[in-house]
């Protein structure tokens, strides 16, 4: 991580944690606010994030689509383009998305400029689920209501049989407590990146778990 003002500091500690999943390759994407009562050393995140956004993209090393803005504050996708293509090429991902209207999209840009058209509409898209590399089951039980029971409530609803979201749930936690620690010790987790990779993507049991 480069040396930067206190204020640059805060924020970009404060993003490395929130897409510290992603970071290490067990996520595809996380969605982040960025809010105007957010202040750091009296200095408001959202300002910050106007004037040094490119830098704070580039320091954490993903893309990001800032997909609605409000006079609150700007939701912001975190993501790695390989992964979220894979993660959105997985057949049954596709067709799911195309039952909820992605016809045309092919790249993952398609399915981005899609998906914030309709993060501006006036009904929340709860298929953002697949972006975020969300268990298909549990995206289906939450919009259909079918009849797989609901199981647990925590970062997200999970249907059917828990083990294998709970799991998943779990490792997102188990990196971003990680990154915390690190951090907390004064110590850059940018530099152990490669064997937090290695490490966490061995824990990583999302394909098993049954769509």
């Amino acid at each position: 991580m480069k040396k930067h003002s206190q204020e640059m500091m805060c924020i970009v500690e404060h993003l490395m944690i929130q897409t510290s999943p992603v970071l290490v390759g067990v996520k595809p994407s996380v969605l982040t606010g960025i809010c105007d009562t957010e202040r750091c050393h009296g200095i408001n995140f959202l300002d910050l994030w106007e004037k040094e956004k490119e830098n704070i993209i580039n320091d954490l090393g993903l893309s990001c689509r800032e997909l609605k803005t409000t006079l609150r504050g700007k939701q912001l996708l975190f993501f790695d383009p390989d992964e979220l293509k894979r993660t959105l090429m997985i057949r049954d991902n596709a067709e799911f998305l195309k039952r909820f209207g992605y016809f045309s999209c092919v790249s993952e840009k398609d399915y981005l400029d899609e998906l914030k058209v309709r993060f501006n509409g006036r009904n929340f898209p709860h298929e953002i689920g697949v972006f975020l590399g969300y268990p298909l089951k549990d995206i289906k039980g939450f919009i259909y209501r079918e009849s797989k029971p609901l199981a647990a409530l925590s970062r997200w609803r999970i249907f059917g049989d828990p083990t294998g979201s709970l799991k998943l749930m779990e490792l997102h936690k188990q990196v971003e407590s990680v990154f915390k620690q690190l951090m907390d010790k004064g110590k850059d987790p940018m530099r152990f990146l490669d064997k937090l990779t290695m490490y966490f993507q061995d824990k990583n049991e999302f394909s098993s778990i049954s769509v």
